[in-house]
């Protein structure tokens, strides 16, 4: 399979001297397997999908072009295997995604809560810049940088996310065994608008206060962690998910506000 959106794609079918040989998906006019009538949406995202035999709108509750893609690209999939894709489509319209990957915490909130494992700065700028787009209000982040690891990443993962969050709330990732207040001055050089963000040492508070702030049709991404059930300090691993503590966040503040 080959995405007919990414230019090298394109330069890898003009190579082919077979074209039976490849499967071709994308947003293109010349996708074997492409998306129409694109509706990118806060909570999901409706198209229309055409392939050879058959054509199907369906809606997906994956936000984002790079969703819209990685949808295109296991249809190809199934396509490429020799199976009707019918049934497959299907359960897109359920699939919520990977655990830990732009995974939606949704407990009736009027905003959105994201988690993802972004970890890097090109990690980031990409979740962000895919966030931006589809959200109606401001877009609010929670990361911070893992202890014992590349200290030059952290003030190029700051200036990433102040390139597109409204604003951050920067707090512990794993700190492992380094000392969390150079963790915080290292990522403190990347600063770029200081009055958009501010530095919660426990991750859990940070988490609240995002929370707190947030208002209807805002996103919220947590971010560095993901799927990850812990959290790693110098002599100890704690439990700490952040899907778990911002569900049980959001059910105290829904019952506080009755």
């Amino acid at each position: 399979m080959i995405n007919l959106d990414d230019p090298y794609g394109v330069k890898l079918v003009e190579r082919l001297d077979v074209p039976q040989s490849r499967l071709t998906f994308g947003e293109s006019n010349d996708a074997d397997v492409r998306a129409t009538d694109i509706e990118y949406g806060f909570r999901s995202t409706k198209l229309t999908v055409t392939w050879f035999h058959g054509s199907r709108t369906i809606e997906s509750p994956l936000i984002g072009r790079y969703n819209l893609s990685n949808l295109l690209a296991a249809i190809a999939t199934v396509i490429a295997k020799g199976r009707s894709p019918e049934t497959f489509l299907n359960r897109l319209t359920t699939f919520a995604g990977v655990p830990g990957r732009m995974e939606q915490v949704e407990e009736g909130q009027d905003f959105n809560v994201l988690v993802d494992y972004a970890h890097t700065d090109d990690a980031l700028r990409n979740a962000l810049a895919m966030l931006k787009p589809v959200t109606p209000g401001r877009l609010l982040v929670v990361f911070g940088c893992g202890g014992d690891r590349d200290r030059a990443k952290r003030p190029m993962m700051v200036k990433a996310v102040q390139e597109h969050a409204d604003f951050t709330f920067a707090t512990a990732d794993n700190p492992r065994r380094e000392d969390l207040t150079q963790i915080f001055e290292d990522m403190k050089t990347g600063v770029t608008a200081p009055n958009r963000i501010t530095w919660i040492e426990d991750r859990r508070q940070a988490i609240s206060l995002a929370l707190d702030m947030a208002e209807p049709g805002d996103s919220l991404l947590i971010a560095g962690k993901g799927h990850e059930p812990y959290q790693e300090f110098a002599d100890t691993v704690v439990p700490f998910d952040d899907r778990l503590v911002a569900r049980e966040l959001i059910g105290i503040k829904q019952i506080s506000a009755d």
